[in-house]
């Protein structure tokens, strides 16, 4: 029982650092398509790439950095500690439900895991959404960009109202909700099928 909660914070750490650093990595790529959205004059990947190094130097490809890597890492934490947590608790409501039944059905299990997968998603973009606005503005007005993360916050909060932070929200749950219930879902599928396939040979022998 004790290593129960060890293995679900081990997951959430390292949900947090992969969702962290991945998304970290793409910011140069993620402000040269801010700039290619917001300024429609400009055609092509290297033609905003020059224009970014023309206005703000090396340093412009990092423009969103700091909310980006809070916001995933905080992100990650609660998408893949809450899904084993939801997960767990799942499997021991299936038991009490079924407790003469030796094998779930694969119809029942799924659902929940699904289930599992798109609450605790829905929890994470409830905390993304405000660090993704921030991002946002850090990458297309140079005025933010120079408060830092924190600052960055309080000033679109004081000019326009907090829930100018959840701009947005819909689209991106309307993305990362199913995304996440695909990807957690099929993952855990695909480690049971190799383990059922590594087993299956030794059991055999």
């Amino acid at each position: 029982m004790a290593r129960r909660p060890v293995a679900l914070w081990s997951a959430g750490v390292a949900g947090s650092i992969s969702c962290a650093v991945t998304h970290a990595i793409v910011v140069p790529l993620d402000c040269i398509k801010t700039t290619l959205q917001t300024q429609p004059e400009l055609t092509g990947n290297r033609v905003a790439a020059r224009t970014i190094l023309e206005t703000s130097g090396p340093r412009g490809f990092l423009r969103g950095l700091g909310p980006t890597a809070i916001g995933y890492s905080v992100q990650g934490l609660i998408k893949f500690g809450g899904y084993e947590t939801l997960k767990r608790a799942g499997n021991r409501l299936i038991a009490r439900a079924r407790p003469d039944d030796e094998r779930t059905p694969p119809l029942l299990r799924i659902s929940m895991m699904l289930a599992a997968a798109g609450s605790a998603e829905l929890a994470a973009t409830l905390f993304l959404c405000p660090l993704e606005t921030v991002k946002l503005r850090m990458q297309t007005d140079a005025a933010v960009t120079s408060l830092g993360v924190a600052r960055a916050v309080g000033h679109i909060v004081r000019s326009e109202g907090a829930a100018a932070l959840y701009v947005g929200l819909g689209p991106i749950a309307l993305r990362q909700v199913p995304y996440t219930m695909v990807k957690l879902v099929a993952y855990d599928a695909l480690i049971l099928a190799i383990r059922r396939g590594r087993a299956g040979p030794a059991a055999a022998g």
